[in-house]
């Protein structure tokens, strides 16, 4: 695994109002990249979409498919190598304060 590189993301922060599922924009540096073939997780599982954005060239957008109802969630967006043989990927935390962790 290498790291994807990010050119731009929006938002930056971690943190999150609200259960809704939050919308991240990444700007994809597709050197090297097959960009066919980028995908995404919440928290290791297939629960979101990942589609590339149509009036942003190298810009995709990223959402889980269900509201957030953990203080703490990742999303994870992987991308193999033009060649197959290498894994990028590249993570984001949010946040939800108003959540209290249950082993507090």
């Amino acid at each position: 695994m290498r790291a994807l590189r990010v050119v731009e993301q929006e938002p930056v922060s971690p943190v999150l109002e609200g259960a809704g599922p939050p919308v991240l924009r990444l700007a994809l540096d597709l050197k090297g990249i097959n960009p066919r073939g980028v995908q995404c997780f919440v928290d290791g599982r297939r629960a979101c979409t990942v589609e590339a954005d149509t009036t942003a060239a190298g810009w995709f957008i990223v959402r889980a498919t269900h509201p957030l109802d953990e203080r703490r969630v990742l999303y994870t967006v992987t991308a193999p190598s033009m060649d197959g043989g290498t894994w990028h990927w590249f993570s984001h935390l949010w946040i939800r304060p108003e959540m209290r962790d249950l082993d507090q």
